[in-house]
């Protein structure tokens, strides 16, 4: 009798997607002079899992960019299994939020 090895298939350390739509910090202005953060959306592209960062497609104006995110930067994924409407920075609309110290503020229904 022989003995089948199982395959362990290796364990996701993020819930990320491919194609999936989420909610990151950017850097805004120049970086040597006091950087600031900026919320922005984007689609990721491809995930390094041995790097912990994803390859992110997003809109900085009328400029499609292509930037390297981190993952400790991504503050939330866009799920519409989510009920409520909150706010982060500028977007309105159902988040899972990743960080707690993130506070998303509740969005009016209207």
């Amino acid at each position: 009798m022989s003995v089948v090895p199982k395959i362990i298939q290796p364990q996701k350390s993020h819930p990320f997607k491919n194609r999936m739509t989420v909610i990151f910090k950017q850097r805004e202005g120049r970086h040597d002079i006091k950087p600031e953060w900026a919320y922005e959306d984007g689609t990721i592209n491809f995930i390094d899992e041995e790097n912990k960062k994803v390859d992110m497609l997003w809109l900085e104006g009328y400029r499609s960019r292509n930037d390297t995110v981190p993952f400790e930067d991504i503050v939330a994924i866009v799920d519409l299994n989510v009920e409520d409407i909150t706010k982060i920075g500028p977007f309105k609309g159902h988040f899972k939020v990743l960080h707690k110290e993130i506070e998303p503020e509740p969005a009016w229904r209207g």
